[in-house]
């Protein structure tokens, strides 16, 4: 097998600046998967944009030095548009990506601007809209589309392109679990057709499906392994990739270390309902409905996720409870107030939403003046702006950061600072909406942390995530065909097989190992109680 990418001695700093990479030497052969791992901000992406050519052509605060071949030809000899013809990069975050109208004319965007017939740009649009099981949504706004499927319909546009190396970026991030399985059987699918993938992704226990060839990690900018899956097992960090249970389970006891874990606290039973709704339907203005007398409550106090396939309605729910958007039909309530006709600034002083997407939110000069922007708009004075914005910085561990621009950070802090600016408003009821993709377990940690710091707050968030619902919520709700199908319990909901599978959720490892615990009346363990204590 040929080399389709190569790169040599690969050192990436700001200008004047910290260095991000550090002689990285990287080859990817063509028909081989390589999983590119590292903690969060640890140079994965920075990577990605040496090789791709990114860096320094369009982040010119950055500069590269070193070699990066593609198909034989030094990088920095090509133009942009013959690296755009070799190599397809998808970004971490798909709206930055995508700009079609519709489905359709985004994924023929690329193949349009290779100049071809419009018979071939025909052809490739069906068949990557094909794998990816996109043909019903070829004729929808792409504004209209969740998450989940705009990130595959960004993909699908990549694969368009038809590139020989493909560099994708958390591609399974905003993905329902089925969807997320499919994909990592599709990119093994790529592989084996000749082309040379690079994967930068934390979900590496939903990647095995894709069956990569080898692992490389990165730590602070330089390579740490490059070697195959089982021998990186084997010395993996449990605090730094998610791991299957069995492999994270074993190197947390080798570790023999006890990190603080977010401990989930009972509400009080007599406690009122905080959110509410009654009979809601929604339907977006091109008639496509979403929720169906949709009806939910969640107590004061209560953590509640939210799972269901990509497109189910979670997102829409949460903007509704914000009032974001209003509901056609039916009742919504927060802390027993109808919102019917409230402007959603009435709400903001006690109910805080943090998007999926925390560029979506972010627009201040510095973090400091994010955190502030919120309680300033409430009107409260501003030595309680001060407080509130040292008190929000320092839970959510960003005081070194203050005066950082928002662009600047890495993804995990971003989301960090998102919640920051809410919790700076004195909230105290959460909307959050995949609050975990992205993260490494660490970030997930001290993510969860900082959310749950106060006992007494009520948290409604969307997820993929069945291992972050499993040990964090106190209840499951299900959606399916814009409706609540399941809810109750995770030791009820999620441990019937039927019910998960006909919501596009899969059973993971970590679930699996708690089967016998929850059959025992126990409450689940994450991978590191279970380490401790040992499944019941």
């Amino acid at each position: 097998m040929g080399s389709l990418l190569t790169a040599r001695g690969l050192t990436s700093r700001y200008r004047g600046g910290d260095i991000v990479l550090a002689d990285v030497d990287l080859t990817v052969a063509e028909g081989e998967l390589l999983l590119l791992l590292g903690r969060s901000a640890g140079g994965k992406t920075s990577l990605l944009r040496c090789l791709n050519g990114l860096v320094p052509r369009s982040y010119r605060s950055s500069e590269r030095t070193g070699s990066v071949r593609i198909c034989g030809d030094e990088l920095s000899d090509l133009t942009p548009a013959e690296v755009g013809s070799r190599v397809g990069t998808l970004l971490q975050d798909p709206e930055r990506q995508v700009i079609g109208f519709d489905v359709r004319r985004e994924i023929a965007f690329g193949p349009e601007n290779l100049g071809l017939p419009l018979a071939e740009v025909q052809r490739r649009v069906r068949e990557a809209a094909g794998r990816l099981e996109l043909e019903a949504l070829l004729d929808r706004p792409t504004s209209d589309l969740s998450g989940g499927e705009l990130q595959k319909v960004a993909l699908a546009g990549v694969l368009a392109m038809e590139p020989r190396v493909l560099l994708l970026d958390e591609p399974l991030a905003a993905l329902d679990p089925a969807s997320a399985h499919a994909v990592s059987k599709l990119l093994r699918e790529l592989a084996d057709e000749g082309r040379a993938v690079v994967v930068v992704e934390h979900r590496v226990e939903a990647l095995l499906a894709a069956r990569p060839d080898r692992v490389l990690e990165l730590d602070r900018g330089r390579v740490v392994y490059d070697g195959d899956v089982d021998a990186f097992f084997a010395r993996a960090d449990p605090r730094h990739a998610h791991l299957p249970a069995d492999v994270a389970c074993a190197r947390w006891r080798e570790l023999d270390v006890r990190e603080e874990e977010a401990v989930l606290l009972s509400p009080d039973p007599a406690a009122p309902p905080a959110i509410e709704l009654d009979g809601v339907c929604f339907s977006y203005p091109e008639g496509r409905e979403v929720l169906t007398d949709l009806c939910l409550s969640v107590q004061r106090g209560e953590r509640v996720a939210l799972l269901g396939a990509n497109g189910s309605g979670k997102s829409t729910l949460l903007l509704l409870a914000m009032r974001l958007l209003s509901a056609d039909t039916g009742t919504i309530r927060i802390g027993g107030r109808d919102t019917a006709g409230v402007e959603p600034a009435e709400l903001a002083g006690e109910v805080g939403l943090v998007f999926q997407d925390p560029g979506a939110m972010l627009f201040a000069d510095t973090v400091e003046e994010e955190c502030s922007f919120g309680p300033r708009a409430l009107g409260l004075a501003d030595e309680t702006v001060r407080r509130n914005v040292d008190n929000a910085l320092e839970r959510f561990g960003l005081g070194e950061l203050r005066n950082s621009s928002p662009g600047a950070l890495s993804i995990g802090q971003k989301k960090r600072l998102t919640l920051a600016a809410v919790a700076a408003s004195g909230v105290s009821t959460w909307l959050v909406d995949e609050p975990t993709a992205g993260l490494d377990p660490s970030g997930v940690r001290d993510f969860l942390l900082a959310l749950l710091a106060t006992g007494d707050s009520t948290v409604l968030f969307a997820t993929h995530d069945l291992d972050l619902a499993l040990i964090h919520a106190h209840r499951v709700a299900v959606m399916e065909d814009g409706r609540i199908a399941a809810f109750g319990p995770p030791s009820e909901v999620l441990t019937d097989s039927v019910r998960i599978e006909r919501a596009r959720l899969r059973s993971t490892s970590l679930l699996r190992a708690n089967l016998d615990r929850m059959a025992a009346g126990l409450d689940p363990l994450s991978a590191q109680g279970l380490a401790r204590e040992g499944p019941a």
